[in-house]
């Protein structure tokens, strides 16, 4: 009787290093990748990523926990999701080319100049004769701004009456 619990007992043991080999072995051939995964979670568990997310599920309630889960799986937020991510990869896409790259950090250096110009005139608004809004327009700077939004608005209503016409089909 001793022999066969011995017997039943080794063949347990070789069953489960039979278990664990392929599991090592699948271990050992991701190894870079798993690395890569656990420098990410000691990254963001040193930012306090962990601890906030840890405290969240803590001050919970479990009903709490299911409503958050069920949302987050839920058609509607799938499907947000999914807009979001297409709408954020277009706009990587447009911030990739250099011309478009460029434009918006010619803006961006420039905003406290561009807001400045806007509030002040807006506090100290002047009053445009149809004359002086012709001499303006001999001016270089207003002559290629309103050029740009000009050209600007062109393409945004070529665009916007793609659009249109895809939603009728």
């Amino acid at each position: 009787m001793v022999d066969k619990i011995k017997t039943v007992e080794t063949k347990e043991n070789h069953e489960d290093e039979d278990d664990i080999e392929p599991l090592i072995e699948g271990l050992m051939e991701n190894k870079d990748s798993l690395l890569k995964v656990v420098d990410l979670m000691k990254r963001a568990s040193d930012a306090g990523f962990i601890d906030i997310v840890e405290n969240m599920t803590s001050d919970y309630m479990p009903a709490d926990i299911e409503y958050i889960m069920n949302l987050f799986t839920s058609k509607e937020f799938t499907i947000g999701l999914i807009k979001s991510v297409n709408v954020f990869s277009s706009l990587i896409h447009a911030l990739s080319s250099d011309k478009s790259g460029d434009a918006v950090k010619a803006v961006m250096f420039n905003t406290d100049s561009i807001m400045d110009a806007m509030v002040t005139g807006a506090k100290n608004p002047e009053s445009f004769s149809i004359f002086k809004l012709l001499a303006l327009m001999k001016d270089p700077e207003i002559s290629s701004g309103l050029t740009a939004v000009m050209n600007a608005l062109k393409a945004l209503g070529k665009a916007l009456r793609t659009v249109q016409d895809q939603e009728k089909d």
